[in-house]
């Protein structure tokens, strides 16, 4: 049973819940991933397939999303004590600003009316669409030095 909820001002979270969204736990963490291979940082992207929380990817289940980690499954910081605690998870739709940490490569686009920003599920973290499959996880509304501000979307089924 785990003793405490982890908890520390001084902790700087790579995601922050501006607007909207849903926090949902409930469903464990994939039971096969590990410390060392498997890190996750809140921000990147979550799916649920067959009772396990992972990491989402357009290779993996269609591409299909749940939303993005809040919690953090690391080895500087196991706030799921060795999987014992739910992994907590936010729902779209909803803002939310990313540290550039926790995303694949930090967009440089033009944002207009006219373009639009599609980001997908790439190994976990947030990328620009591009050539990319899979379903639309968010669309980039800022760009800033060191994080980017999107509108996360409802979740998706394969």
């Amino acid at each position: 049973m785990p003793s405490a909820i982890l908890n520390n001002p001084d902790w700087v979270r790579t995601v922050d819940l501006l607007y909207g969204c849903q926090q949902y736990t409930g469903t464990p963490l994939a039971a096969a991933y590990t410390l060392a291979a498997n890190p996750i940082l809140p921000g990147q992207v979550a799916v649920i397939i067959n009772g396990e929380v992972r990491l989402a990817d357009q290779a993996l289940d269609g591409g299909a999303f749940f939303g993005l980690f809040y919690s953090e499954y690391t080895s500087a910081l196991d706030e799921s004590e060795g999987k014992t605690i739910n992994p907590v998870l936010l729902r779209g739709p909803g803002t939310v600003a990313v540290l550039n940490t926790a995303i694949t490569a930090v967009p440089a686009p033009v944002l207009s009316a006219t373009n639009v920003q599609e980001l997908v599920a790439v190994g976990g973290k947030l990328k620009l669409r591009a050539a990319e499959t899979g379903p639309t996880v968010a669309y980039l509304d800022k760009v800033l030095s060191d994080r980017i501000e999107i509108t996360l979307r409802a979740p998706a089924a394969a």
